[in-house]
């Protein structure tokens, strides 16, 4: 396991460049994600907001940070804690809050409270994180309530908030050499837990059981844990694009999509591989497969630094109706069709979140991280194929991050 490879330079040097892409007199105030209650006084797993993870190093929830374009300065408010939660989930000192952070102080409530009072006062722009409503309402999910708290209470003091999300994506779809080796290190520790999986995988009777080495290879090769909860899917869940309840029966002749990520220094791997459980396999599912590879490989030979990425988006939809129509499972150039045989997209940005944002760019740049996640899926059979590898672009073409763990990998 490489050493942590972030040092309080790398927040500092993000903080700045944040502020520079912000007008005169900007104020920015971000807010640490909240626990979230899942049982009587037991919490959620913590998983800190992105944004605020990239720009202080802070994992630990309820904390602000304050950044001041006219003072050069930045700050972090501390949460209150009462002896109690202190004694339950002990504390981050201020001390170690600024030599992570690199931030000029830590204040207090009250003293954020009268800065903030002045800075209302002093008609300055008001920067934060406005909660998304939209991908709540598409995706059918409970947003952490603390941006949305923290507008309300910029509020009640006057200010008007402003949106600094599409700068933020801007400066975290292109990543530095520390988040590079961090990506790196989770990529080869989740080949190397999948890869331990499936090597098991004739012992395997149900889905939890490849879940289980999962967990175990990721940990005991030092990562923070899984970067989401591991998709198993054999046999008729392979269709289920999001299926984490991993019950399921093996039974002969099922193949698995196994869909995972580990988290290491905070950022995450996004790999899937196809395979079947046993060793008998039909020639149609075999062939779905190859079509699947050719697909992924064609893919990634498209990206390239300075490649349109629409064109990259076109050319995924034109090459996957003509593979639908090749192997007989579209009769017309439909995209409703196209889409019931590949419900998700191409690929997506990958960094702290297994979906970062790659920020409207309209061509791939250097430094880029994604993913390539070709798919087809055949639900009147029970059967579907899934492969993603994460890329990383280069300024003379790509590198795929995840070469390790072959897509062909116990395919008869």
């Amino acid at each position: 396991m490489i050493a942590n490879p972030f040092t309080a330079d790398f927040y500092v040097g993000n903080r700045r460049v944040l502020l520079e892409s912000l007008p005169e007199h900007a104020v920015v105030v971000l807010a640490a994600h909240h626990n979230m209650q899942e049982a009587a006084d037991t919490e959620f797993s913590f998983r800190q907001e992105p944004n605020f993870q990239y720009l202080t190093g802070i994992i630990e929830p309820d904390w602000r940070l304050v950044l001041d374009k006219d003072r050069a300065q930045a700050f972090l408010v501390r949460p209150q804690h009462n002896d109690v939660h202190i004694a339950f989930n002990g504390l981050l000192t201020p001390e170690d809050a600024m030599a992570r952070s690199g931030v000029d102080k830590v204040m207090s409530q009250a003293q954020y409270g009268r800065w903030l009072k002045s800075a209302v006062a002093s008609k300055k722009s008001f920067h934060t994180l406005l909660p998304q409503t939209q991908l709540a309402r598409y995706m059918h999910l409970a947003l952490n309530p603390a941006p949305r708290l923290l507008v309300r209470h910029l509020r009640g003091y006057g200010a008007t908030p402003i949106d600094c999300r599409s700068q933020l994506a801007k400066q975290r779809a292109i990543k530095q050499s520390p988040e590079i080796a961090a990506l790196t290190e989770a990529i080869a520790v989740t080949s190397e837990g999948m890869k331990a999986a499936i090597e098991a995988r004739h012992s395997f009777k149900r889905e939890y059981e490849f879940e289980a080495v999962l967990s175990y290879e990721f940990l005991k090769r030092g990562a923070e844990g899984l970067a989401w909860k591991s998709i198993v899917a054999a046999g008729k869940h392979n269709c289920t694009m999001h299926h984490v309840n991993n019950m399921g029966h093996i039974k002969k002749g099922d193949w698995v999509v196994m869909d995972v990520g580990a988290r290491v220094h905070g950022y995450v791997a996004d790999i899937a591989r196809t395979f079947p459980a046993g060793d008998s396999t039909a020639r149609w599912q075999r062939e779905i497969h190859t079509a699947v590879v050719e697909y992924h490989n064609a893919m990634m030979a498209r990206i390239i630094p300075g490649a349109p990425i629409s064109e990259y988006v076109q050319y995924a939809d034109q090459l996957l109706l003509e593979t639908l129509r090749r192997l007989g499972l579209i009769k017309r150039k439909s995209k409703r069709e196209m889409r019931r045989r590949m419900p998700h997209a191409i690929g997506h940005g990958l960094g702290i979140d297994p979906h970062d944002s790659l920020a409207r760019y309209e061509t791939f740049q250097p430094g880029m991280v994604l993913t390539v996640e070709p798919g087809i899926y055949v639900p009147e059979r029970e059967f579907g194929v899934r492969i993603e590898n994460d890329i990383l672009v280069t300024k003379d073409g790509n590198r795929n991050l995840s070469a390790a763990l072959p897509i062909d990998i116990a395919v008869a």
